[in-house]
């Protein structure tokens, strides 16, 4: 102990740092044993495994059970806060398949319902994995299991791969669609290599299905700034489709304001409406804070109309004044 005390004097000579402290530790049990247990690792988190395969079936029939009696009492606009307790649930299901290394029917039901699940509930990074798990790993082993199980020539199961699409996964097409437009929309600003290295990496059918064309119509209306295309499509998409498009709808709706306000002198709020895709209970509101936001960000057209909007009787039909 005395030779240690004095080492540390020498080292408080040479580097500066009180040789007091060190002595009270060395000197101190306790500490030490506070010390150590501190410096011991923490506990694992718990796992998310369900168990194997028998506890995945009667883990994803109370599953399916719940989102069931979801989409019954509320319907499918059920709130995000109702979907949300189901996103862990969905994990750990899919953990647990992947652990287990299943790429069957069983393991492409449970992703198909992940995904809606998490596409409902807007936790789009867990769509995202359930996706491409059934896009890169699932779907083209159950279709070369198909082809095979038809006793293609083994140089055949490529190109029939593509034909046995619908008849292994019905859905194929649909998450494929989406997958793209995934990268589309909830990026701030969408990656043009993520959009073409996704295309590149669908069988050549896919490319050429609704659902893919849809997501590249989408694509292209928000390059151009095309608003009437974009709004277009998001009233004829599916629930899916819709779900994604709506993180673009504030930055299309905004671009919409400005263009209107440099193109018009006066404008019905009808017809901004319209043009908005203003389908809500309280359109007026909507627009007011369009035109707000356009103000705020230094568009004097809109101020203009914001500020007349303002004055105007509720009770006459209202005009948009973007030049006096």
């Amino acid at each position: 102990m005395h030779r240690e005390v004095n080492r540390l004097q020498h080292r408080h000579l040479v580097d500066g740092p009180s040789w007091r402290s060190h002595t009270t530790v060395l000197g101190n049990p306790g500490v030490q044993k506070r010390r150590a247990e501190v410096r011991r690792a923490s506990p694992p988190r718990p796992s998310l495994l369900v168990g194997d395969l028998a506890a995945c079936h009667d883990a994803f029939s109370k599953l399916q059970q719940r989102v069931a009696q979801l989409l019954e009492a509320s319907g499918p606009a059920a709130s995000q806060a109702d979907w949300e307790p189901l996103v862990v649930r969905c994990r750990a299901l899919r953990e647990s398949l992947m652990s287990l290394g299943r790429l069957d029917a069983f393991a492409m039901r449970v992703f198909e319902v992940s995904a809606d699940v998490c596409l409902r509930a807007r936790d789009f990074s867990e769509f995202l994995k359930s996706a491409r798990h059934l896009l890169h790993d699932i779907y083209p082993t159950l279709a070369s299991q198909q082809a095979m199980e038809a006793n293609a020539a083994l140089e055949a199961v490529s190109s029939r791969l593509a034909n046995t699409r619908i008849a292994a996964c019905e859905r194929w097409a649909e998450f494929a669609g989406n997958f793209l437009l995934y990268f589309i929309c909830v990026p701030a600003k969408t990656q043009g290599l993520d959009v073409v290295s996704v295309l590149r990496g669908l069988p050549h059918s896919l490319q050429r299905c609704s659902h893919v064309q849809f997501a590249t119509s989408v694509k292209c209306a928000l390059q151009a700034g095309d608003f009437t295309s974009f709004f277009k499509l998001h009233r004829r998409a599916s629930w899916s489709q819709r779900t994604l498009l709506d993180l673009k709808l504030v930055q299309m709706r905004a671009w919409t304001v400005s263009v209107l306000a440099s193109a018009y002198r006066t404008l019905s709020c009808r017809s901004a409406w319209r043009m908005l895709a203003l389908n809500s209970g309280c359109p007026q509101a909507e627009l007011l804070a369009l035109l707000k936001a356009n103000a705020e960000s230094g568009n004097a057209a809109a101020a203009n109309a914001y500020s007349a909007l303002q004055m105007e009787d509720p009770n006459v039909q209202a005009l948009l004044v973007f030049k006096s």
